[in-house]
């Protein structure tokens, strides 16, 4: 297998697993294409408010509202409100807190169900694929790597949301079942493991990019 860009040492393996797993010291991380299918709602907007109440055993409910400027799948709304948990015995970047920039964002449907111990009222959850499903589009470092499928980091807004936009056409591939990409070589500090939903267009995409797929054709 040869990457002339990076001198990546990978494999795809599939899985039936969890986001944000950690494995034999890999830690887990879905791949924007995986948050994208996985979510009910994705958006490109900015919060424009936050409420928030802290519990005695230290967890804090935080409901977010956001302005809408696209919906890249889902339901359209001008806007939307949705519920974070933050604990801090899992500490995670909270970059919902971000008055200033856009963000894109994936969500997922409570259902009409509020989980019993928020003491807020939210239509949907913010995803958390081990790191947050809210993405700073300033270029600007954000929650961690981000992954879709030139395997490669992206970094830059417009690929970002132009990967999200394919993702959100992606409507094939079995239920649940997802593609492990394990990332290690040189030039990463940590191995770690991106998900990837196992579809017909991620497995294309694999193959012109010279990606073994283990247990598949």
């Amino acid at each position: 297998m040869r990457r002339s860009a990076l001198a990546f040492t990978v494999a795809f393996v599939l899985v039936q697993t969890f986001p944000g797993r950690v494995r034999a010291d890999i830690m887990q991380y879905e791949s924007l294409d995986r948050g994208v299918t996985g979510a009910d709602l994705v958006v490109r907007g900015a919060v424009v408010e936050l409420i928030s109440q802290k519990l005695k055993n230290g967890i804090v409910w935080t409901r977010v509202k956001v302005k809408v400027a696209e919906t890249i799948k889902g339901e359209k709304a001008d806007e939307v409100r949705f519920l974070v948990r933050e604990s801090p015995l899992e500490p995670r970047p909270a970059t919902w807190h971000n008055l200033r920039d856009e963000m894109l964002f994936c969500l997922n449907s409570l259902g009409g169900k509020v989980p019993e111990e928020s003491p807020l009222i939210g239509d949907f959850v913010l995803r958390d694929g081990n790191l947050p499903w809210a993405i700073v589009l300033t270029g600007a470092p954000g929650t961690g790597p981000i992954y879709s499928l030139n395997f490669e980091e992206l970094k830059k807004p417009e690929q970002i949301l132009s990967a999200a936009r394919a993702a959100a056409k992606d409507r094939g591939g079995k239920k649940g079942a997802m593609l492990e990409w394990i990332v290690d070589g040189p030039r990463i500090l940590r191995p770690h493991a991106i998900l990837y939903p196992d579809t017909e267009r991620v497995r294309d995409a694999a193959k012109t990019h010279r990606m073994k797929l283990q247990g598949g054709n």
